[in-house]
């Protein structure tokens, strides 16, 4: 008999994004030397008929964001004893041979984190880096986007440490669910994949992006998240919520989560205006 193909557990956050989530099952399906498990948690209305055969959708409340649906996902996944589980959200789509590649990697260091570095494609169809790794400044917790290259066909062979690793494409071994776990309550929606990480380093693993797997955002990476013409009650809104990446209470919660409380305090001061 053929040996197994190792299984992936998949989940996938949507909200009212049918012709992304589209893509992004196309592309999971099309994977090869990997067996996918796509679990789409929809948090939005329920998806149209055709979508039955693709995924296996679980309904969870509106109130539920990227956090709380990807924590769901996870929960599924341990329930059914997954060995592997992947981060995909609903609106990218994952390259060719990416699946394959990442659990390659995962097999021989089962202990770390692996991700896939990000793309927009051009109107030419070429595929420019978006990011190639994401690093985290210590005790100011600032991360920057890294571009080692430039087009995808640039990429070299091995891979990058990162500080964090994002929370789209990107696999890891499910040993860790038992002890590391989104926090929905603290992060709904911003660094509640950042705080992951965290934990992740802190319970042993090390996160690296394989150069030549990669994905591709279907739309701007910031797009949605600031808000729309300058009025002071749009920023002071911004400012002050827990959805915000950048708002004072995300920033606050996201050192005070990876960080001692004195380093947490001094951080916040220099970092926060």
């Amino acid at each position: 008999a053929m040996p197994a193909l190792p299984r992936v557990f998949a989940v996938i956050p949507t909200f009212n994004e049918e012709p992304e989530l589209a893509v992004c099952l196309a592309s999971l399906h099309s994977q090869q030397g990997v067996e996918i498990v796509p679990l789409v948690i929809n948090a939005g209305r329920p998806l149209p008929a055709e979508f039955a055969g693709q995924c296996e959708e679980v309904q969870v409340e509106g109130a539920c964001f990227w956090t709380c649906c990807t924590q769901t996902g996870l929960d599924i996944a341990k329930e059914r004893h997954a060995e592997i589980v992947m981060f995909v959200n609903s609106d990218i789509e994952i390259l060719p041979g990416t699946v394959e590649q990442l659990v390659r990697h995962l097999q021989e260091q089962p202990q770390n984190v692996f991700a896939s570095p990000g793309y927009t494609r051009e109107t030419s169809g070429r595929l420019r880096l978006q990011v190639s790794r994401d690093i985290v400044i210590p005790f100011l917790m600032h991360n920057y986007l890294k571009r080692d290259w430039v087009y995808r066909e640039d990429a070299p062979e091995g891979v990058l440490e990162a500080g964090v690793a994002g929370g789209q494409g990107v696999v890891f071994s499910a040993s860790y669910l038992d002890r590391v776990r989104l926090d929905p309550k603290n992060f709904p929606q911003a660094r509640g994949d950042h705080v992951f990480w965290a934990a992740m380093r802190r319970a042993g693993a090390r996160l690296y992006f394989v150069s030549q797997a990669g994905m591709v955002n279907q739309r701007p990476l910031s797009e949605g998240v600031l808000p729309k013409g300058f009025n002071l009650k749009a920023v002071w809104r911004y400012m002050t919520s827990e959805y915000a990446p950048e708002s004072v209470i995300t920033m606050w919660r996201y050192r005070r989560a990876t960080q001692a409380l004195p380093v947490a305090v001094a951080s916040f001061v220099l970092m926060v205006p």
